[in-house]
């Protein structure tokens, strides 16, 4: 299988939102308490890039600001939970 110009572009481009995402990383919890539940996908690729990073307190503080009552709380509490035993693991 080739790669045809436009997926390479497409994936440097992640690349380059990635990175920048990541410089941001310190400010995802704040975004996450303006999400609530409703944004669970969103809600789990900020914590989970922070993971990545070696920024676990900040994935924990994202689940935390996240959490209220809505539709996908049970799911992000079970995420939340997997966070916490990845912590105390490393």
């Amino acid at each position: 299988m080739s790669l045809s110009f436009y997926n390479i572009n497409r994936m440097s481009r992640v690349r380059v939102v990635k990175i920048n995402l990541t410089a941001q990383v310190e400010k995802f919890p704040e975004i996450a308490a303006l999400m609530g539940t409703r944004e669970w996908r969103r809600i789990t690729s900020m914590a989970e890039l922070a993971a990545e990073n070696k920024k676990y307190d900040v994935a924990a503080s994202i689940y935390e600001a996240c959490l209220s009552p809505g539709r996908h709380e049970d799911y992000l509490k079970k995420e939340y939970e997997k966070l916490k035993r990845t912590i105390q693991k490393g």
